[in-house]
């Protein structure tokens, strides 16, 4: 049996429709290695670009820090709650105090787009394939000359 009788094969509408995406994304990487050819040997551009980096990345790792020292502090909420002396409080105030602490339970984070966690992990990951994207370009643009 032939393992290909069974592929389902897209319709002529979705077809068209990643006809043009990969389209769009071929131009956009041709775009990419353009800039990156005509763009690396100019000192002005390196100075240009490379100072916007490292703007970028600075604003990046602030945020990151930020974000990562409000989880952290977060977490230590719920042992502050449950170190009052709830013990000596009366029914209500325990009450109060329950609710609290079961509010405190889940850390605050921040999620970009509701997807990523927001913290120092993400940013070297981020940090890490962004450097690895510009040797690949860098690599392919030499490979090109």
């Amino acid at each position: 049996m032939n393992k290909h009788e069974n592929v389902k094969y897209y319709n002529v509408e979705k077809s068209q429709n990643i006809k043009k995406l990969l389209i769009e994304n071929i131009e956009h990487h041709k775009m990419i290695m353009k800039l990156v050819r005509n763009g690396y040997p100019n000192k002005e551009a390196l100075a240009i670009y490379g100072s916007l980096t490292i703007w970028m990345f600075q604003q990046l790792t602030q945020i990151s820090i930020i974000f990562e020292s409000i989880a952290s502090e977060s977490e230590t909420i719920k042992d502050a709650i449950y170190d009052l002396p709830w013990e000596s409080m009366d029914l209500k105030n325990r009450k109060i105090v329950l609710s609290f602490l079961s509010h405190a339970q889940t850390p605050i984070t921040f999620k970009a787009s509701g997807l990523i966690s927001v913290g120092v992990r993400t940013m070297a990951e981020i940090i890490k394939t962004s450097f690895s994207y510009y040797l690949m370009l860098h690599t392919a643009a030499k490979l090109e000359a």
